[in-house]
């Protein structure tokens, strides 16, 4: 039942030159030349890979991140403050315990901040935000040993030194151009060494990524130079916003505490809906989840008995006529969606929902409210709203039609 109680992400990777959305195996890329385009090419690229979901896990370019593998018994936000100069109140900073240590994740609050809010201008919610490197190294799964991944971007190599139980290095090395194999061999055996050195871990492969990758047999050039093998990553443009769309957890998020509550409390709802789809029966199943949405839903409810949970969930599933009403991913990502954008003046009367569109009927206190309910849905396909919408100035019923796609 995971994708009844966490909304199904995609993911999305933005650098300096392109915006980059992987979700299954849709994968889309759209260049940009600035900052001003990024929102119009957001959006154009989630209508190209026709994603149906709005929720995103976007990461933060790797020369805006600090990350470092920090053995047990040392003083975690002593160690952010000593690499990184800004005041501990700057930045937003996370941790995940390792088999070797904690691995800390920190980022300037302005550099996060400026990202989410242009992701959220384009109409999405982000469901975390975390380094470059933490991504790449979830998506090429090193189980074989250590590696090093380099990531060839635009503005220079980014090396990271993994295993499938850690992180033990990053390394951003801004460059105008594209170093050659020669500087990227001795660049890659100087880290190499350095970790060698520090956690007695040797990388024995290469694996290259990024757009500046692409030139040939450079895999060959730098094994030669090196004595490691090495090689491409398979779809080495979007390893990044894979690894991001694989994201299954929590651990190393970079949103800010507020946006981590939200989402918790949105984790209560989908909670909510599917604890009321096991306890009523189907012909009071509307009406509760409208309950639920206008937010009568009792979120201290104690839930410690799960075995009994886990049995109501087991036989929720064999109750097919009751899953045809509610099927899982899609209806709870429409009701939560929906949820998440409703005010306090907008209250629902009834949600009738179908495989391709939604009509729903509420009150708002005012015709402000209403049109700003609308124009929050516009990441549906489309959203028809009748002229008698807006006859009426406040406390008044009114309807919607929406659709999530041309056919």
């Amino acid at each position: 039942m995971q994708s009844f109680l966490k909304p199904k992400v995609f993911g999305l990777d933005v650098s300096e030159s392109s915006i980059k959305l992987a979700d299954g195996e849709k994968l889309v890329r759209i260049p940009i030349n600035n900052k001003k385009e990024r929102i119009e090419a957001l959006r154009k690229a989630i209508k190209q890979a026709r994603i149906s979901n709005m929720y995103a896990v976007a990461s933060i370019p790797e020369k805006y991140s600090f990350i470092q593998l920090v053995p047990e018994g040392q003083n975690l936000e002593q160690i952010i403050e000593e690499n990184i100069p800004l005041p501990i109140d700057k930045i937003y900073y996370d941790w995940e315990k390792t088999k070797y240590g904690w691995l800390v994740v920190a980022a300037a609050k302005t550099i996060v901040d400026e990202y989410l809010d242009f992701i959220h201008q384009a109409g999405l919610i982000v469901e975390a935000v975390e380094p470059e490197s933490v991504a790449t190294v979830r998506a090429l799964k090193p189980d074989q040993g250590v590696i090093m991944i380099i990531d060839m971007g635009l503005r220079g190599p980014s090396f990271i030194i993994c295993s499938s139980d850690a992180i033990y290095f990053t390394a951003y090395r801004p460059q105008s151009e594209v170093p050659d194999s020669q500087t990227l061999a001795k660049q890659a055996l100087e880290y190499v060494s350095y970790v060698e050195k520090k956690f007695l871990k040797r990388a024995k492969k290469i694996i290259l990524c990024g757009g500046k990758a692409k030139k040939r047999n450079l895999e060959q050039e730098i094994e030669q130079r090196t004595g490691i093998k090495t090689q491409k990553a398979k779809k080495r443009l979007f390893v990044t916003a894979i690894g991001l769309s694989l994201k299954k957890d929590q651990k190393i998020n970079l949103l800010p505490l507020a946006s981590k509550k939200r989402i918790a409390k949105e984790h209560s709802l989908r909670l909510g809906i599917l604890i009321t789809i096991i306890l009523t029966t189907a012909s009071l199943l509307s009406s509760s989840i409208l309950n639920i949405v206008n937010n009568k839903f009792p979120y201290d409810y104690d839930f410690s008995s799960l075995d009994i949970l886990n049995q109501k969930i087991d036989i929720l599933e064999k109750k097919e006529a009751l899953l045809k009403q509610i099927p899982g991913n899609f209806q709870t990502e429409i009701i939560a969606n929906i949820y998440r954008l409703k005010s306090d003046h907008i209250k629902f009367l009834s949600l009738d929902i179908k495989e391709k569109e939604i009509k729903l009927k509420a009150h708002a206190q005012t015709r402000k409210d209403m049109l700003d309910f609308a124009e929050s849905l516009n990441y549906f396909y489309s959203v028809e709203s009748p002229l008698e919408n807006l006859t009426n100035p406040q406390d008044f019923d009114f309807s919607l039609l929406l659709k999530t796609n041309d056919k």
